[in-house]
């Protein structure tokens, strides 16, 4: 199975589960990349997963006694 490399905004939510909002303010701080295609902006796969492991790393500390994930 091909595995996407680029997602729509609305797809990239679903997939982070994050709202459209949440994810616009990442998008307009500069934190999360985007590029366009013709009228499409979308979200590489590999700057997704460099925006989740930034949030990660930010919020290690904050959250004591929860997991990580790892």
């Amino acid at each position: 199975m091909v595995q996407k490399e680029a997602f729509r905004i609305r797809e990239a939510c679903v997939v982070v589960g994050i709202g459209k909002s949440k994810m616009q303010e990442e998008i307009a701080s500069g934190r999360l990349k985007i590029f366009k295609i013709g009228r499409a902006t979308l979200i590489s796969r590999l700057a997704l997963e460099e925006w989740l492991n930034l949030c990660q790393e930010e919020s290690k500390g904050k959250f004591k006694g929860v997991s990580n994930g790892n």
